[in-house]
């Protein structure tokens, strides 16, 4: 019995011995879990200050901004944006831009729903190329024909696709003209040209001869006994077609705020030129140069060596004596019926006093 017991005391004693000799490595465990629990701790509000403190200056760095190809351009005179370094088409202005008279290559932006009619021979090109200039992005065309694509006298940047773009700020187009209707129907806004019938028949049928010819576009005046036989076979369809311009796009939209009439001889006028390049520019959302600089540009483009749209003149081309009085007579019933428009009014009445002489 003393033995069994003596046995049973050197047992637990041996186990007593083991439990102190196994404490310490439970002890050390202990400790390690703690020190990881505190140093997980400490980097998880490390990575939480690091992440804030990045959003913050992202937030400063990236202010939000209508890109290029996602502006959404407001169309009225009190669209432009107060920040000094856009335009309301979205587009971030250049230093080269601010102040000077730089032309800049035009970019492309959100497509606008803004027309820019004129019967053909009125101007329409080069007022293309002065809106280009004015806001720094390209303007489309409802025409697709091939054989002009490539003859455009267009030397500001790169010409643009001589078809109906997306993402350009106005559409060219001469209808509904001889079509009868229109090929582009999403016009919603327009800027309209007028030009005197007794420049702008001539001008078209000249285009007309260049196209046949394989002529730059606005280069070469057709030669005068070309004039004669143009005239006589096609007057009436012409004089047709720049009447039904007018009364197309005039009484297109019910709100006057969504039309602008420019008076073509006014636009290349070097005192009233300028003013109207300004106003196009408010009318189309405000453009990528400041307006003081709008002189210069118009300058540039419309009498200047940037852009050659004026063709040299070798005769004035004549009109038989019916074909004037045909003429007066449409000048005579716009001026009646458009006592409402004073532009288009202001223009009749000055082509009528040309016809009369």
């Amino acid at each position: 019995l003393v033995a069994k017991m003596v046995r049973m005391r050197k047992t637990r004693s041996g186990d007593n011995r083991d439990s102190v000799r196994r404490a310490p490595s439970w002890q050390p465990s202990s400790i390690c879990v703690s020190q990881c629990i505190v140093a997980l701790t400490i980097m998880i509000l490390s990575i939480n200050v690091y992440n804030l403190k990045n959003k913050n200056e992202t937030t400063i760095l990236h202010k939000p901004k209508n890109d290029i190809l996602n502006a959404k351009p407001t169309f009225n005179s009190a669209s432009r944006t107060d920040n000094p370094t856009e335009n309301s088409l979205g587009i971030a202005k250049t230093e080269s831009s601010e102040n000077t008279c730089e032309i800049v290559t035009p970019v492309f932006a959100n497509r606008t729903s803004t027309a820019l009619a004129s019967y053909p021979g009125s101007g329409n090109t080069m007022t293309r190329v002065l809106i280009e200039a004015l806001t720094g992005v390209w303007t489309g065309s409802t025409h697709g024909n091939p054989l002009m694509l490539g003859k455009q006298s267009r030397s500001v940047g790169n010409p643009a696709d001589d078809r109906l773009t997306e993402n350009v700020v106005v559409v060219k187009t001469h209808q509904p003209g001889k079509v009868g209707y229109l090929r582009w129907k999403g016009a919603t806004r327009v800027i309209l040209i007028v030009r005197n019938p007794l420049d702008a028949i001539p001008s078209s049928c000249n285009a007309k001869w260049e196209i046949g010819s394989a002529t730059v576009m606005h280069t070469e005046q057709m030669p005068e006994k070309y004039w004669i036989v143009t005239r006589d076979r096609r007057f009436e369809f012409e004089l047709k077609m720049w009447r039904t311009m007018i009364d197309f796009w005039t009484k297109r939209f019910d709100d006057p705020d969504n039309s602008m009439i420019v008076i073509y001889e006014d636009l290349i006028n070097v005192e009233t030129g300028p003013a109207i390049a300004a106003e196009m520019m408010t009318f189309l959302g405000h453009g990528i140069i400041p307006l003081e600089s709008v002189p210069c540009i118009w300058q540039k483009v419309v009498r200047g060596s940037a852009e050659k749209v004026h063709r040299t003149r070798r005769y004035k081309p004549s009109f038989l004596r019916k074909q004037l009085d045909q003429i007066i007579g449409n000048l005579t019933e716009i001026s009646q019926n458009y006592k409402h428009e004073p532009t288009i009014e202001r223009a009749t009445s000055l082509y009528l006093d040309i016809a009369k002489e």
